[in-house]
């Protein structure tokens, strides 16, 4: 198994620029693929990808946000994943302000 901070967005693709939309989705773009995924070759490069975790869907967009292509994805719940270290002098900074 992968291990990700990301996720599966981060098995995926690489990518430059990422934004959460809301808790059921992630957009990442540009983003180039590592490996063959769905309608997608390894080395593909996309202007627009997103994970929607709420439909189950990959789908990638075009600069008129339409739909280009789309890939049905199964989510499953792992329980024994552990979330990534935290950074606790981060937190400690932001107390001295």
């Amino acid at each position: 198994m992968l291990e990700n901070e990301n996720g599966l967005i981060d098995v995926l693709v690489e990518f430059d620029e990422w934004h959460d939309g809301d808790v059921t989705f992630i957009s990442v773009g540009p983003a180039t693929f590592k490996e063959d995924f769905g309608p997608w070759r390894k080395g593909e490069t996309v202007d627009s990808l997103t994970l929607d975790y709420s439909r189950g869907y990959i789908e990638e967009y075009d600069d008129k946000g339409e739909v280009v292509r789309r890939c049905a994805v199964k989510l499953m719940i792992d329980s024994d994943r552990k979330p990534p270290a935290r950074n606790d002098e981060d937190e400690d900074d932001d107390e001295d302000e």
